[in-house]
């Protein structure tokens, strides 16, 4: 369920979507790029604090907080590059309508009438009011706002505040683990096949780091079918594919329709398995363009097979069982041509 902020976020968040929408009425047709653009001028252009029952301490926008009474007040970033604001002209208005109907962001004048009017409030609206600036922004000093330059400038005693980092730090618990050893292999069977192997001749650190320290990376997620899934698809569509047609001899004398009959099924097999395996990954549409990348990718294989010589296909996803150093490897052999 939603807190109260959270809820107040999200109505926001729809009535920005309303002023999105109300943009059709004048706004060119745009693309989704541009809409998204135009959605995030209209959110960092609204005002917005969430209604707080009770808060000791608020933060607010400068005309959030015009016109409000606090017991203490504390307005920061009044540099002279910041405060007062540059005019902001509507860009939809002639800005000799903004000027005559009184909008105080249609001129400089009318705008530094506005922020010297809230800079007297703030003065008024606290029995404690502070102005505060930063001194240095990376190499450049800043300097406060004219606004506020017959404030006297002072030294604010702040309270002191505990260090919960060096709090936690202090109380922490402390337990020596033993490193000199690496872990061994909890069970004899070694998950992932033969990777072990692969990873071992490619790079022994490597292999130590992902199968004795399980060193692994987050799998990044992909809309749709990921990687393990299409090679997956291609495995089964192969296999059965040859199952039906077992030799060169066959492919090269199956009729064309009898080979893209064959080719069909296959792909269907192919699209059935994964289903099985991760249900909803596959449905609709989706189930349909694989189908027909499937047997494309089949046609275009099945020219190198043409172009090679006679062999006949003894064995397709056939499991082996491996025994090495004392560990059983579980490893799947492709596919296995005699020639």
């Amino acid at each position: 369920a939603l807190d109260s902020n959270e809820f107040q976020t999200r109505a926001k968040w729809h009535e920005m979507l309303g002023e999105l929408a109300r943009l059709e009425r004048i706004a060119p047709r745009m693309t989704a790029a541009q809409a998204l653009g135009k959605l995030r001028k209209l959110c960092s252009d609204a005002l917005f604090q969430p209604e707080a029952i009770d808060a000791p301490v608020q933060v607010l926008g400068i005309l959030e907080s015009d016109g409000m009474e606090f017991d203490h007040l504390w307005v920061s970033g009044l540099t002279d590059e910041a405060w007062p604001l540059a005019a902001r002209p509507n860009p939809f208005i002639p800005v000799a309508l903004q000027k005559k109907a009184g909008i105080p962001e249609a001129s400089a004048e009318t705008a530094l009438a506005l922020d010297r009017r809230i800079t007297e409030g703030w003065l008024q609206s606290a029995d404690e009011v502070v102005f505060s600036h930063a001194l240095r922004e990376q190499d450049r000093v800043l300097t406060p706002s004219a606004l506020i330059a017959d404030v006297p400038a002072g030294d604010v005693e702040l309270a002191a505040l505990a260090d919960y980092r060096a709090v936690l730090h202090a109380a922490r618990a402390l337990e020596d683990i033993p490193d000199g050893a690496a872990p061994a292999y909890a069970k004899k069977t070694v998950s992932g096949g033969t990777r072990v192997l692969a990873d071992q001749a490619a790079c022994p650190f490597r292999a130590f780091a992902h199968h004795r320290l399980r060193a692994n990376g987050l799998e990044t997620p992909a809309e749709g079918l990921d990687a393990r899934d299409r090679g997956n698809l291609l495995h089964a569509l192969m296999a059965e594919l040859w199952g039906t047609l077992k030799t060169k001899a066959r492919l090269d004398t199956i009729a064309t329709d009898e080979l893209d009959e064959a080719i069909k099924l296959a792909a269907e097999a192919a699209v059935n398995k994964v289903r099985n395996d991760r249900p909803g990954a596959l449905d609709g549409r989706l189930a349909d363009l694989e189908r027909v990348r499937l047997a494309k990718l089949a046609r275009e294989w099945l020219e190198v097979e043409r172009a090679r010589g006679g062999f006949e296909v003894v064995a397709r996803e056939e499991r082996r069982t491996l025994h090495a150093a004392g560990l059983e490897m579980h490893g799947r052999i492709d596919r296995m041509d005699k020639l």
